[in-house]
This record gives C-alpha cells, structure tokens and sequence, in this order.
C-alpha cells in the first residue's frame, strides 16, 4: 500500500482511489437501484421488500468492512468530521428529519439523484446542485463556526453569483438564457416546495414551452430546441411576476441577506446576460450597507463564463487574493469597488 501511495504521489493515490470507488459506487448503485427513499418507504408502509433488502445489505457490508480496516490497521476514523466535530443529540434529530424532508420532497436521496443525475435525468440534477451547494455553504458559511468549528474560514470568494434572485429573475426575462433558467428555477422550486405551482405562475401555450425547456439540459446539440423554445415565447415565460406569491417568499428566502465574518469577494463580468450586472451591484450595495468586508471586482467585455477564462485578468487577481488569505495579511475594511 505504502508503495503504491509513493509511486502515485498522495493526490494520485487519492485521485485513483476515488475514481475506483466511485465506478463501484455508480455502477453497483445503478444496477441495484439503491435508493434510501424507497427502502424507507417499503418500511413505513409495512411491506419490506427489494429496495429495503438492497440498502439494509449495503449498510452492513459499509460497517463490516469499516471494522475490519480498523482492525487491520489500514484505516484511522479517529480524524472524520463525524466523529472528531461534537454533535448534540437534538442536532441529530432535526437534520435527520430535515434530511428525510428533503429526501421525499427530492424524490431520492443525495446518492440516488447522483445517479440518476448521470442518466440524464435534469430534476435530479438541480436537486443534487441545491443539496451540495446548501450543505457546502452550511459547512464552511454562516454556520462555521457552530457547525464545523475545527475549520477557519479565511475569505469567500464568488464568481457572478445569481445572488437576488428575485429581481434578477424578473429581469433576465428579455433574454433567451434567462427564460430558459427561469424554466429551470421554477420547475425546480416547484419539485421542492409544495406551496409553488408551474401552473399558477405560466399559461398556455408558453407553459407548454417552458415545461419542455426546463426538462432538458442546456448542452449539446439537444439546447437548440430550447433556444428555438424561448425565441418562440415572444416575452416572459410568466403568467404573474415570479417575485410575488409563495414562488416569490421562496425565492427571498433563498436569497443571502446577513453579512459574513469574513472578507467577501464578488466577480461580475459587465457583458453578463444572465446574472445582470445592475443586479449585482444593487445586492453588493445592500451587502455593503449591512457592514460586510467585501471586494466588487467588474470586467469589461466579459459574460457571465468568460469572466473565469484562462485568460481573465481576475484569474491572476484571486491567486493573488488567496494567497493574501493564507499568509494572513489583513483584507481591506468596508466595501471595495475595482
């Protein structure tokens, strides 16, 4: 094992690791239709069967081998966050039961949406993005310092975030990107959240559009249709403004309004047709007017992709910034516009 790490290097050992058990993982996944949210249905109704079978299967042979690892001397769980971060028995039950929320409300946990995310399957693709940004910006956001409080968060940096999505949503609506992610977001909030309605917030035929866009990925040759779709809409794909009703409280509540303990700093490409750049700076000035450290860099020429080429100044600029980070120089006081 030591040799094969030493001939490797650490980040190839760990690199190969990862792919093979991630291989396993997807194909076994795949082929047994392994799905937490089924078993735990088969269970509740009373009627254990294949799906329950498959997990409860799983679940031991991961326990069993862990154990034997750790006998063997091949495995230290001392240093996993779960173990080594404190936890509180009513931690546990109210992330379980939102967890299981979540699960149903998804239609699948994080490990089913990952496959079926692969197969194609464009609801489980935005479900899994909310579920892994949500849990990354919990572990390492606001939340640090209680959830993961072995961690020192240095700087958050973000690259033309669609931070207000409320008027942001509203305005990109003269674009043809914007009424296809809006197809997007609201057929996602609508999966999530029962209080919001696709129908309520489109009508015919344009509701016919917007729901053949949002169920197809925005790559390869397939995204033609959707251009084809939106030009076709003529306008808004909304019937009502999606900054009013439950769809509109949905979209405040999942907008970022209290200030970070550490420095911030937002990119935003002026040429950006997606996430507007009057939008941007609009939620850079309240950010600022709520006291956070922040940093507002904006580029000429540049949308919303180009502003992270290979060559973009601003490239060059958050190596720079990082590295300002890790050698503890102090970042800059109130708000900065470059």
């Amino acid at each position: 094992m030591e040799a094969w790490v030493e001939a490797l290097g650490e980040n190839g050992a760990l690199s190969s690791a990862g792919l093979a058990v991630g291989v396993a993982f997807g194909f076994f996944a795949q082929r047994s239709r392994f799905c937490l949210r089924a078993a735990v249905i088969e269970f509740a109704r009373g009627h254990p069967g294949g799906k329950l079978t498959v997990w409860l299967f799983a679940f031991a042979t991961a326990v069993l081998a862990t154990q034997l690892l750790v006998l063997g001397g091949l495995f230290d769980a001392s240093d996993a966050r779960q173990i080594a971060a404190r936890g509180s028995l009513s931690g546990a039950a109210i992330g379980g039961a939102l967890f299981g929320v979540g699960m149903i409300l998804a239609r699948g946990c994080s490990s089913r949406l990952l496959v079926l995310g692969a197969q194609g399957n464009l609801r489980a693709v935005i479900s899994g993005l909310v579920f892994a940004v949500t849990a990354q910006a919990s572990w390492t956001g606001i939340l640090a310092p209680s959830y993961a409080p072995e961690l020192k968060l240095l700087g958050v940096v973000a690259m033309a975030p669609a931070s207000d999505l409320r008027p942001l949503l509203e305005a990109v609506q003269g674009t043809t990107v914007g009424r296809i992610m809006s197809s997007f977001v609201l057929r996602s909030y609508g999966e999530a959240y029962a209080d919001v309605s696709f129908d309520a917030y489109t009508s015919a035929p344009t509701r016919w559009l917007a729901r053949d866009m949002s169920g197809r990925c925005l790559a390869g040759r397939e995204a033609l249709f959707s251009v084809l779709e939106a030009l076709a809409t003529g306008g808004s794909i909304f019937r009502i403004p999606p900054t009013s009703g439950p769809f509109g409280e949905r979209l405040a509540q999942n907008t970022p309004a209290l200030p970070l303990p550490q420095p911030l700093l937002v990119a935003q490409g002026l040429a950006d047709d997606l996430v507007l750049p009057e939008i941007q700076a609009g939620f850079v000035q309240r950010l600022c007017g709520a006291g956070q450290a922040l940093e507002y860099r904006t580029y000429a020429g540049r949308d919303h992709l180009s502003v992270l080429a290979p060559d973009a100044p601003f490239v060059a600029e958050l190596v720079r910034w990082t590295e300002d980070r890790l050698a503890g120089r102090p970042a800059p006081t109130g708000c900065l516009y470059l």
